[in-house]
């Protein structure tokens, strides 16, 4: 019988293909990004209003910013109001990156009865899942800030992160409502994860008899999210170039007695 040449040679690369462990990849489930902001304004109860939103159609790169604002103006009376929210985020199949923040603020000048109020929300919520067992590392940071002038009501912020396990209804990693760096690294099995954040800014103010006030407060978040296979062990590294080396010989022999046939 004469066996086709070929036939160690496909035999050895199937072998190949078995030994190369399967890449990690985040695949993508559900996603809801967006950016919203609300802006009001009233001087003696006549009141002007503005608002704004964007959120992202698919899983493709979302940049976005919403800003609106109201003034109103009477004679030397001004409320100014406005609140901004921003999203740049990525969707990869082995890193997701996003940034976010949202901003308030409004200006009163004093005398007569006014008032300002401003609201901005920065939200990325993304569920995927992992096929394989993987090495998964989270790193950013959550920030607040606020200035507040003339005696001025301070402004509500909020953000939260979070990385959750969904298939096993555990909660992974988590940060609210602060300001720091932060660090997550582990082990991620095959399953259903959610990765949320989220920047949330409010402020309103009512006017003084004696100071004109001015407040803005700003809150963010950024994250990186890294997916990789996890590394064969040395065992198997070493199981497999044994392997080789067996399908190699016999490839040589059953050439040998093709030729001799």
């Amino acid at each position: 019988m004469r066996l086709d040449p070929q036939l160690p040679v496909l035999i050895t690369l199937a072998w190949l293909t078995a030994l190369v462990p399967a890449t990690a990849q985040i695949v993508p489930v559900s996603q809801a990004r967006s950016v919203s902001a609300e802006a009001k304004a009233e001087i003696l109860g006549n009141w002007d209003w503005n608002q704004d939103a964007a959120s992202a159609p698919d899983y493709s790169p979302f940049l976005a910013e919403v800003d609106p604002l109201t003034v109103i103006v009477s004679g030397s009376e001004l409320v100014f109001a406005q609140g901004v929210a921003r999203q740049d985020s990525v969707i990869g199949s082995f890193v997701v990156s996003a940034s976010g923040a949202a901003s308030s603020s409004t200006t009163l000048l004093p005398i007569v009865e006014k008032r300002g109020i401003a609201a901005a929300e920065s939200m990325f919520d993304l569920v995927f899942s992992v096929p394989d067992l993987s090495t998964a590392s989270l790193v950013g940071l959550v920030d607040t800030q606020a200035i507040v002038t003339g005696g001025a009501s301070v402004p509500l912020l909020a953000n939260e992160l979070f990385l959750y396990d969904v298939s096993n209804d555990l909660l992974l990693f988590q940060t609210l409502t602060n300001d720091e760096f932060f660090s997550w690294n582990g082990l991620l099995d095959p399953g259903i994860y959610r990765l949320f954040a989220s920047a949330d800014s409010f402020a309103e103010q009512w006017s003084s008899p004696l100071n004109a006030r001015t407040v803005v407060g700003i809150s963010s978040y950024e994250l990186e999210f890294t997916l990789a296979t996890v590394p064969i062990p040395e065992s198997s590294t070493v199981f497999g170039a044994a392997a080789l080396g067996l399908i190699c010989g016999c490839t040589w022999w059953i050439r040998r007695r093709a030729r001799l046939d």
